[in-house]
C-alpha cells in the first residue's frame, strides 16, 4: 500500500497536495554516512523528482513555536488519501 505523507509546513489552504510527498522506500542506504535513508517525491510541481533524508530526520520531530510536532505526517485521512491518489501519476517521476 502506498503511504502519503505532508510536511510540517503543508498548508491545506493551497491545496490537498500542497507540500505533499509519496514515501517511495523507507529502505534506503547512503553509502557515505552509513545511514539509513527514507526516498520520497513530491506530489506538486517541483524541479525535482525524489528527495531523500535520513530516517532519522522524516520521522523525527521538530519545535515550531515552542511546540514538537512530527517533520513529515502521514495522511490517514481517507478522504484526503483518495484526493492525492487521483492526482499523484500526474506528478510520479516526471
Amino acid at each position: 500500500m502506498t503511504k502519503y505523507y505532508y510536511h510540517n509546513k503543508h498548508n491545506p489552504t493551497k491545496g490537498v497536495n500542497d507540500l505533499a510527498y509519496e514515501l517511495i522506500s523507507d529502505k534506503g542506504y547512503d553509502t557515505t554516512s552509513d545511514e539509513p535513508v527514507v526516498v520520497y517525491a513530491p506530489l506538486y510541481d517541483c524541479e525535482f523528482e525524489v528527495f531523500s533524508r535520513r530516517a532519522s530526520d522524516f520521522y523525527g520531530e521538530v519545535e515550531i513555536d515552542g511546540a514538537k510536532q512530527k517533520r513529515f505526517q502521514e495522511i490517514t485521512d481517507e478522504n484526503i488519501v483518495e484526493q492525492i491518489r487521483a492526482i499523484a501519476p500526474k506528478f510520479k517521476f516526471r
